[in-house]
């Protein structure tokens, strides 16, 4: 829970509370392992940009897993390849 503080700095809460048609963006920290993966897609987890779909019925919800923004440490410069 505190990884999520420190990359989310001015989230006050865990519970969001939007109007309709806004959007915030929050950093959500995830584990991974290779296992998860083939070889091929591992290797280039880092420079991935995918989604977690949470639901589908009655709306899709889905939140976007990829690299981290620049001030984080992310490198903007990684090419940003198709999912496989």
């Amino acid at each position: 829970m505190e990884l999520m503080y420190l990359l989310n700095p001015r989230l006050e809460s865990l519970r969001l509370q939007l109007e309709k048609r806004e959007s915030v963006e929050i950093l959500l920290p995830m584990a991974m392992t290779d296992q998860q993966f083939t070889r091929e897609q591992w290797e280039r987890i880092d420079r991935r940009v995918f989604y977690v779909v949470l639901d589908y019925y009655p709306a899709k919800i889905r939140f976007r897993c990829g690299q981290a923004p620049p001030e984080l440490g992310g490198n903007t410069s990684s090419v940003r390849e198709p999912w496989i």
